[in-house]
């Protein structure tokens, strides 16, 4: 997980280039609301999947984002390493310039 600055209009921003409302749990991002962008061809079910991006609820500049790669691992310490999980990653967004 990452602490991130938000800009403001960073959420309609999110919404335009495809991310939707995520729900979430008090026990995994209290004080947080977001949004995913789901993996590229994922149901409505999997909910879970994907880049999600989070605001805090009191101050929408401050929140975070990270990778769920295995949706039954959520909070998981290792779900969100993209070294470890580069082939998920380039199934899901293509390959990051430098990386094989």
């Amino acid at each position: 997980m990452m602490d991130v600055t938000w800009k403001a209009g960073a959420a309609d921003a999110l919404k335009g280039a495809g991310f939707v409302k995520r729900p979430g749990a008090a026990d995994e991002h209290a004080n947080q609301s977001g949004l995913i962008k789901r993996v590229p061809g994922a149901s409505r079910a999997n909910i879970i999947q994907g880049i999600h991006v989070l605001f805090n609820d009191g101050d929408a500049t401050r929140g975070d984002m990270h990778i769920d790669y295995n949706f039954w691992r959520h909070g998981a310490v290792d779900n969100d390493d993209v070294t470890q999980h580069y082939n998920s990653y380039k199934q899901w967004y293509g390959a990051i310039p430098g990386m094989p």
